[in-house]
């Protein structure tokens, strides 16, 4: 029973001292030693460029109303940092899976009294479309500065740069057609919906690949981390006169090994 116990207390003691650490800044963050961090997280992804304009005059010329908005997805990856000399500056690098993607939503609607039927006539129709890619992410060099408060808490600031190539991915559209009349021949009421989906393999256009930058602030306790970080890309997602760069703000939760 002794020994039992003995036992259990110098466990104790081993998990008490490794919670001491967990929560005390890595101790790579000086002296020019390397920090092993994997993140996680969600991704707000949308679009810029010509091909904006160019879609909401074709909608106002048709009388439509849309906008562009953002896709939801997800992030992971794995990199280090590696301070200069025992300077709070650092550089370092990650690899990763990511996603990039938009949506699009449109409507029209017509509708009024019927002078043919004595009735009501109405029309709506909507289209949203909604791309999704996931790709393999390199950010082949970051520069950062932490600024540490204290043993425990730091702000991280860094801006890099990022190549990424999509491997799957699709287009998805999505349309509905309803129209509804009443009057002396009676009421018709009918609803159209169609979707397809295309992989973006079969996008003619479609360019697989993007690099440009990404920055952000980060707040580490411990050797925990949540970051807030924007990235622009360079490459217009559709090989057109009529541009689509991709940009995104991340929220991610870092761990330092």
């Amino acid at each position: 029973m002794k020994k039992l116990m003995t036992f259990v207390f110098m466990c104790s003691l081993v998990l008490v001292s490794q919670a001491q650490e967990v929560f005390q800044l890595p101790k790579g963050f000086s002296g020019g030693k390397t920090v092993w961090i994997v993140r996680a997280g969600a991704s707000f992804s949308g679009v810029s460029g010509k091909g904006i304009d160019a879609q909401e005059d074709a909608w106002a010329k048709s009388k439509w109303s849309g906008s562009f908005g953002r896709a939801f997805g997800g992030n992971l990856s794995i990199g280090f940092n590696k301070t200069f000399g025992s300077s709070p500056l650092y550089w370092g690098m990650d690899l990763g899976v990511a996603m990039r993607g938009y949506k699009a939503d449109a409507s029209w609607s017509a509708g009024g009294a019927s002078s043919i039927s004595g009735g009501y006539d109405s029309h709506t129709k909507s289209e949203k479309t909604t791309l999704t890619a996931y790709n393999a992410q390199l950010s082949p060099i970051n520069i950062g500065y932490k600024v540490t408060f204290n043993e425990r808490m730091a702000l991280d600031i860094h801006v890099g740069g990022f190549a990424s190539y999509d491997f799957a991915g699709s287009l998805k559209s999505e349309s509905y057609d309803h129209i509804y009349l009443t009057g002396k021949y009676g009421t018709n009421d009918k609803t159209t919906e169609n979707s397809n989906s295309t992989k973006i393999g079969d996008i003619d256009s479609y360019r697989r690949y993007d690099f440009g930058v990404i920055g952000g602030v980060g707040f580490w306790y411990g050797h925990f981390n949540v970051d807030f970080s924007y990235q622009r890309g360079f490459i217009s997602i559709y090989d057109s006169d009529n541009t689509y760069f991709c940009n995104k703000f991340l929220v991610r939760i870092g761990y330092a090994l």
